[in-house]
């Protein structure tokens, strides 16, 4: 066989995996319908905002939800839009980190690493057996989104592109969601550590920044009252909190994907260079999430993003093969195979919870399509699953979680410990005059009642 044969082969088995991942672990998350309502308001000419008149930042996905909302204008569907895009976006990440693999296989300075190719191919395979990359590729969420822009961002680092283009795709990343601002300075050090000239970093990072971001902060200050979004209230509670939740967040997601920084460990010890760049994206990224306090959603919304870089270290770590010549190519297949093995593992354990989550999410898109059809307009809706009763009803809703109640997100009670549900105020609720609380399984108030 050809290499061209076997090129194709591989590609065509790559796109048969990810088509079946496709089948199997896809849903829409109930938190994506709020980012369409903000998107549809937009489009509408209501404004950026969750319940018209009321201008309160209850989304962390700026980039996404202008995109869906341009979208929207051009009469295009926001739901089906938003799906295509997420898999639109996670077939580029496929390609991009196959292409990093391949730079950081060619090495600096050329031939540190034997098999760009086979590190390409085996980078690919590795993501297209990927469950949770799978299951969010047709989210509707900004996470395809950001995982193409971080695995771009790693790309330009190890073909070492310019300054300004590094800087670039992390200021889009930035805005896509803030936490992405981490990586700013990182870019920076790489660079510096890469040979550029501080001046050259600085002046850089300051005017792409200050092009990219800076009018969307000047925006948000005017419109909003503050640059930190209202969701970032809701979702913080006491520092101990926030820490265990964090570091058990990580911790499981380490336990199935901890396989990609051992492989950089071991790459990274015998021929240092390109691969300790997507290292780095990965640990910064994983203390930034430990430190936030994680999330609740099934196969690690948070950390997914860093599955690509673990893809570019290892795949590039499996296509260099076996030293022996006559016996590189098996070698790589066989590594190739395991790590898209373990890629896989993860949808094994969350098949039932993704699951479960299309039916809950079915469910309430079905009340939010009843209660938009039998209530009269401007009933007001309290409710803690706000996204698709919100979306689909079309009616004022109050947030019993906060997420779009900065009375609750600044000053509610803690009445929980599940990352984003940490916050409610029974008594807010309840000045707010709700025509129907629908409290499902929802905790709005600790203590005495």
């Amino acid at each position: 066989m050809t290499d061209a044969e076997r090129t194709t082969t591989t590609i065509l088995i790559c796109a048969a995996c990810f088509a079946a991942a496709l089948l199997l672990f896809h849903y829409i998350p109930d938190d994506a319908y709020i980012g369409f309502r903000y998107a549809r308001n937009a489009a509408r000419g209501a404004g950026l905002v969750f319940n018209e008149g009321e201008r309160v930042e209850g989304y962390t996905n700026f980039l996404w939800v202008a995109i869906l909302s341009s979208a929207a204008r051009a009469g295009l569907p926001i739901v089906e839009t938003a799906r295509a895009l997420s898999l639109l976006f996670s077939a580029g990440t496929i390609a991009a980190a196959a292409a990093a693999a391949g730079a950081c296989a060619r090495g600096p300075g050329g031939g540190a690493w034997p098999g760009p190719r086979r590190a390409a191919l085996s980078t690919a395979a590795i993501l297209c057996a990927s469950t949770p990359l799978a299951a969010w590729a047709l989210s509707g969420t900004e996470i395809p989104l950001y995982a193409f822009l971080l695995t771009c961002a790693i790309l330009l680092l190890v073909s070492s592109r310019p300054p300004a283009a590094v800087f670039a795709v992390l200021a889009l990343l930035a805005l896509t969601r803030p936490d992405g601002a981490v990586f700013y300075p990182l870019a920076a050090a790489l660079l510096l550590r890469r040979g550029e000239r501080p001046a050259a970093v600085a002046r850089a990072g300051l005017l792409v920044g200050v092009a990219l971001a800076g009018p969307w902060l000047a925006w948000k200050l005017s419109y909003y009252g503050g640059i930190v979004p209202n969701t970032f209230y809701a979702k913080t509670g006491p520092a101990g909190l926030m820490l265990r939740n964090g570091i058990a967040y990580t911790a499981g997601f380490a336990a199935w994907h901890a396989w990609g920084p051992a492989a950089a460990v071991i790459a990274c010890g015998r021929r240092p260079g390109a691969l300790s760049v997507p290292l780095a994206f990965i640990l910064v990224h994983w203390a930034a999430v430990t430190a936030t306090g994680g999330d609740w959603m099934p196969l690690y919304r948070l950390l997914a993003p860093t599955i690509p870089a673990a893809a570019i270290i290892t795949g590039t770590f499996a296509g260099a093969g076996c030293p022996h010549r006559g016996r590189r190519l098996a070698t790589a297949a066989v590594l190739t195979a395991l790590f898209a093995g373990l890629a896989a593992a993860p949808g094994a354990a969350a098949r039932g919870n993704l699951r479960r989550e299309r039916v809950i999410v079915g469910a309430f898109a079905q009340v939010g399509r009843t209660l938009g059809a039998v209530l009269p307009a401007g009933t007001v809706i309290a409710c803690g699953s706000t996204g698709a009763i919100g979306y689909y009803s079309g009616l004022p809703i109050v947030d019993i979680l906060g997420l779009t109640e900065p009375a609750i997100a600044r000053g509610g009670t803690i009445v929980s410990r599940q990352p984003g549900h940490l916050k409610s105020l029974g008594r807010h609720v309840l000045d707010r005059g709700p025509d129907l609380i629908l409290l499902g399984n929802i905790q709005i108030h600790r203590g005495a009642r």
